[in-house]
């Protein structure tokens, strides 16, 4: 799946924020698109025996597509437990682990998931929450 595991788990573990994760897009994305234009879809044996001036960017570029998608799973799944739990559970403190740990095959980590949300996932999840909280509180004052 991936070209180079150290890189695709490197990624996952030192690329926190969304910001980091787009300046190493826009570091090896370049690359990566230009030689998908020119070559179409790649896969991974014809990347690993890549050559030339730009061939770690596009395996890069490769990679780093690739931990997005399974970023997408795993926020997903971290969406489907929250539901099942507590909505008012924040990013990084899940309590319903199992889905989330299955998923996550860079650490197989419950909690340490980069903060990849865009602006508006991340206010959607917040709203999410307040308004969940606020159910309970009005919950909590009428009994």
């Amino acid at each position: 799946m991936f070209v180079d595991w150290e890189y695709a788990v490197r990624a996952w573990q030192t690329l926190p924020t969304g910001e980091d994760f787009d300046r190493e897009a826009e570091r090896v994305g370049p690359a990566f698109e230009a030689w998908k234009k020119a070559n179409g879809q790649p896969d991974v044996a014809t990347l690993s025996a890549l050559t030339g001036k730009d061939a770690d960017l596009v395996r890069q570029g490769y990679d780093l597509e690739r931990v997005y998608w399974m970023w997408q799973e795993v926020y997903r799944n971290w969406g489907a437990g929250r539901g099942l739990v507590s909505p008012a559970e924040p990013w990084n403190q899940s309590t319903r682990c199992g889905l989330i740990e299955a998923t996550n095959i860079f650490t197989g980590q419950c909690n340490d998931m980069p903060d990849w949300r865009t602006e508006k996932g991340r206010a959607r999840d917040d709203k999410k929450m307040a308004d969940f909280l606020a159910k309970q509180a009005k919950k909590a004052a009428t009994n």
